[in-house]
């Protein structure tokens, strides 16, 4: 059987919402749905380490450790704002360029 090159979808929604279970239940939280999305949308899990664990020989991982809160990386969850802003610059200056091309004339001999 060949390993699989991407997650599935379904696969992700699992993990996200085991790890979004536990997190609210060590907590001492209800995990309701409401409480799931409102941790996932202040602590997704993009903003956690993963590592894989294994238990027997095989190439497959029979358990990720969830770390939150562990990596110091700016995500598209918890920095939209400032990501859009980026690109509206960065956008800018490519039109800025762009213009500036129109207007220069190479000289040959």
């Amino acid at each position: 059987m060949k390993a699989p090159d991407k997650l599935d979808k379904d696969f992700l929604i699992a993990i996200q919402t085991e790890y979004a279970t536990r997190y609210l239940e060590i907590m001492d939280i209800e995990p309701s749905q409401k409480n799931r999305e409102a941790l996932l949308s202040q602590q997704p899990l993009t903003a956690c380490q993963l590592d894989p664990g294994w238990n027997n020989s095989g190439w497959l991982a029979d358990s990720i450790n969830i770390y939150p809160n562990r990596l110091k990386r700016k995500t598209y969850e918890n920095t939209r704002e400032e990501y859009l802003e980026q690109r509206k610059r960065d956008e800018k200056a490519i039109k800025e360029q762009e213009e500036a091309n129109k207007f220069s004339w190479e000289f040959k001999d």
